[in-house]
C-alpha cells in the first residue's frame, strides 16, 4: 500500500511541474582567429582581435554567464595596476585582412561603444586569466550588435605591454577560450 501511496505521489509531482521549464545550455569555444595589431608611430600598446561562431540557436536566449579565457603576459612598467579593457568589435575583419587601419572607420580597432569589460591586474606574470564577457554575450544574443569578436586593450598602453601567449595545456592554434552559458 504504501508502495503505491509513493508512486501516486511521484506522478502527480511529475505532472505538476510547469511545463515551461528553462534547461541551460553551454557553448565553448577554442578561438584560433586571432591578430596583434600595433599603432606604426608605436604610441600604444599592441590589441589583441579575437573572433568565433556563435552556434545557430543562440540569438534571444537568455545569456547566463560568459567567460573569455586569455592567455597573457603584461610587462609592468610602474606600480599602477594594469587595466584590461574587453571590447565588442564593431567591423567585420579576418585575420589576413586586418591592421592597425584596416579595415577600420577608427584606427586601433572599431568597437561598439556602448559595451565593454574591465579586467585589473598587479601581476605581470604569464597566466590564463578569466574575464567575465556577459554583458557583452548578452549584447550579442538579443542581436544589439553583430558579432564580429572581441577586441582586448590596455588602459594606459604607454606605461604597460600586454602580450597574448600560447598557452601549453592547450592545442597548438588556440590562443583563448569563449565559455557561454544561455537558457534554452
Amino acid at each position: 500500500m504504501k508502495k503505491n501511496v509513493l508512486i501516486a505521489l511521484t506522478a502527480i509531482a511529475i505532472l505538476s511541474l510547469p511545463s515551461g521549464l528553462a534547461w541551460a545550455a553551454d557553448f565553448s569555444a577554442d578561438i584560433t582567429n586571432f591578430a596583434m595589431i600595433s599603432n606604426p608611430d608605436g604610441e600604444e600598446s599592441a590589441r589583441a582581435l579575437l573572433s568565433f561562431t556563435l552556434p545557430d540557436d543562440y540569438i534571444g536566449k537568455s545569456v547566463k554567464s560568459a567567460k573569455l579565457y586569455l592567455p597573457i603576459s603584461i610587462t609592468i612598467t610602474d606600480s599602477s595596476l594594469a587595466n584590461l579593457a574587453v571590447w565588442p568589435v564593431a567591423t567585420a575583419w579576418t585575420p589576413e585582412n586586418v591592421s592597425w587601419t584596416d579595415p577600420w572607420n577608427q584606427p586601433g580597432g572599431d568597437v561598439a561603444d556602448s559595451s565593454y569589460v574591465l579586467f585589473a591586474t598587479d601581476d605581470g606574470s604569464s597566466r590564463v586569466i578569466e574575464i567575465d564577457i556577459s554583458t557583452i554575450a548578452a549584447a550579442w544574443a538579443q542581436e544589439w550588435y553583430p558579432n564580429y569578436g572581441l577586441l582586448v586593450t590596455l588602459i594606459q598602453e604607454d606605461r604597460h605591454v600586454l602580450e597574448v601567449e600560447q598557452n601549453q595545456d592547450w592545442p597548438d592554434g588556440v590562443l583563448a577560450r569563449v565559455e557561454i552559458v544561455y537558457e534554452e
